[in-house]
């Protein structure tokens, strides 16, 4: 180029930060993520942190995004996959980012589709398909993932709870195994420390004495995920397990999920003292203005 020449903005540049944006929209606080772009870019395009409410965790995953105008796909044993040459060191660098770990996201320009997947399951699957481990001997090999995986909205709230699952599962290993290999989990407090997942009679006594203090610091999203490892016949034993069950559910979204314990709270009114109540009969209102049980004039009745 010479000195009255311009640099020219190619058009990949242009799919790929159009790739990054649009990705980190998805990733947003709305839907219950925190995303930042990584600078320098050293295999990681953003770094995600699942949020907690409105609050920060701390709990956080990668994202390598890559882009091209039209997908390329194979067929293998009846299912359809999407094909992209990839650096071996990249999914080794990803791999090692523990525990969170993190995805691939592959935009197609053309359609302006979203394709992902885990960074293990396209590492197993590259095993599966080469019938060996030899691969990872190679500068590039040629990742696959499910054509039927699409990166819509409505999968967001299954890698929200899948990743925040990985973070959860973590600290309970810490917490039960960390001593017997010298590893300390600082934060660990005795009475509202992360439970075992796998123990249910232990999950719900935690629940009983622990769940309305963490509703008062806003952990509504670590809450709703554990209420989902309890059964429903040893929530309803407890009003407080109800209540948090309820509170928890309502404000991560899940309002098929509220409406259920809300009902279950106003059959034991009684049992509730005063502030319970009016939070109760507000987070109802809540409820029922999302299903549109209610006509606008009555509902802004009911808040005065």
């Amino acid at each position: 180029m010479a000195f009255e020449d311009f640099p020219i903005v190619d058009l990949s540049s242009i799919r790929s930060e159009e790739s990054v944006l649009k990705t980190m929209l998805l990733f947003s606080r709305k839907n219950g993520f925190i995303s930042r772009e990584e600078k320098p870019d050293y295999g990681v395009d953003l770094t995600v942190e699942i949020a907690d409410g409105h609050n920060a965790s701390g709990n956080i995953f990668h994202v390598q995004i890559k882009s091209t105008d039209r997908v390329k796909t194979r067929n293998f044993e009846g299912n359809e996959y999407l094909t992209y040459v990839f650096p071996t060191s990249r999914l080794g660098y990803l791999c090692r980012r523990q525990p969170g770990m993190g995805l691939i996201v592959l935009y197609e320009g053309d359609t302006d589709c979203f394709y992902y997947d885990y960074v293990e399951e396209v590492v197993n699957r590259i095993t599966l398909f080469k019938d060996s481990e030899n691969w990872k001997n190679q500068e590039e090999v040629t990742i696959y993932i499910p054509l039927s995986n699409l990166l819509l909205h409505t999968e967001l709230a299954n890698i929200f709870f899948k990743m925040k699952n990985r973070f959860v599962n973590h600290i309970s290993l810490i917490n039960e195994f960390g001593e017997e290999f010298g590893i300390e989990n600082i934060l660990k407090d005795e009475d509202t420390g992360v439970p075992d997942l796998r123990n249910p009679a232990k999950l719900s006594k935690w629940v009983d004495i622990n769940g309305i203090s963490l509703l008062g610091t806003q952990k509504f999203g670590l809450l709703s995920h554990i209420m989902t490892h309890l059964r429903y016949s040893d929530i309803i034993k407890s009003e407080k397990s109800i209540f948090v069950a309820a509170i928890s559910h309502l404000e991560s979204g899940l309002f098929i999920e509220a409406d259920l314990y809300l009902k279950k709270c106003k059959q034991r009114l009684a049992k509730y003292d005063e502030e319970v109540v009016e939070y109760i009969n507000f987070a109802d209102l809540k409820v029922d203005a999302s299903f549109g049980r209610l006509p606008l004039d009555l509902l802004q009745k009911k808040l005065h």
